[in-house]
């Protein structure tokens, strides 16, 4: 969570810096400046997740035998998980491809958007990840009850933080836009589907409460099918239409919207079902 939150703030700081520019020692990159913040934040949590891996724990980047007992697990836990992430990528470069075919303008509204999505979810993915640990503390156990209340108590965690991200946005509306790109056109377009945007927010929260638990269950192929069908049964099928109605970068937020609502409903659906039938 700590490491989460580091990598918000390094976003923010970079954004400021790279995007605007600072006279006379760094230039202003715009929109491409708010892309190299997010690169550096993920690096920066990269490498201190490696180094807390290191004086926190046990365990060293060596491979040793005898392999663990649960290495075979883990494996197709990890072939699962990286199908997940295909599907994720599949729908983000999907987006990226839509947003450059409307134009210049439109694909520099586009990645302001995204950018100010991703942010959003350094906040957020940080009591996740906490959740991730705890549900997997908590199945070990056998300890249904607190792993009952771990998964509501994340998920209104994680909407009040949203619904108060959500608020701040809604009070820069006029003006966050020229924080990334100094183009008028641009700040207009920015502004058109900005609202669907924050709108995203609190269902991405219970989306992301919920992911983090189950990947704690070790439950990477319910995960796996949940972004399969989120992409391919409803992600790309709405991006279509929206597209055929010609409503330009509409048609990638509003599949944005209908992604991440399959998501969190699915997994609520799950969770509620998992802990009442213990």
């Amino acid at each position: 969570m700590v490491i989460s939150f580091i990598g918000g703030i390094a976003n923010i700081v970079m954004d400021l810096i790279l995007v605007n520019g600072i006279e006379g020692l760094v230039p202003a990159y715009g929109v491409e400046g708010a892309a190299i913040a997010s690169v550096i934040a993920q690096l920066m949590m990269a490498i201190l997740c490696i180094v807390y891996l290191l004086n926190k724990t046990p365990f060293n980047l060596k491979l040793s035998f005898p392999l663990n007992p649960e290495f075979s697990n883990m494996f197709w836990i990890a072939m699962n998980m990286l199908a997940r992430s295909l599907a994720l990528n599949i729908t983000f470069i999907l987006a990226l491809r839509y947003a450059s075919g409307y134009g210049a303008k439109e694909l520099a509204a586009y990645t302001i958007g995204i950018n100010i999505w991703l942010f959003t979810s350094f906040f957020i993915d940080g009591y996740s990840n906490a959740g991730n640990a705890l549900a997997g503390k908590f199945l070990g156990a056998k300890d249904n009850k607190n792993l009952n209340r771990l998964g509501w108590k994340l998920m209104f965690i994680n909407l009040r933080i949203a619904f108060g991200l959500s608020i701040v946005y809604f009070i820069s509306y006029p003006f966050m836009a020229q924080i990334f790109n100094s183009d008028p056109e641009v700040q207009q377009i920015f502004n058109r589907f900005y609202w669907l945007v924050i709108l995203a927010i609190p269902i991405n929260s219970i989306a992301y409460s919920f992911d983090g638990v189950f990947k704690g269950l070790g439950e990477a192929k319910f995960l796996r099918n949940i972004l399969l069908v989120g992409t391919f049964i409803i992600f790309i099928p709405v991006l279509l239409l929206i597209d055929y109605l010609q409503l330009d970068l509409f048609s990638i937020w509003i599949a944005f919207v209908a992604w991440m609502l399959w998501r969190a409903i699915s997994l609520v659906v799950k969770f509620s079902k998992l802990v009442n039938d213990k």
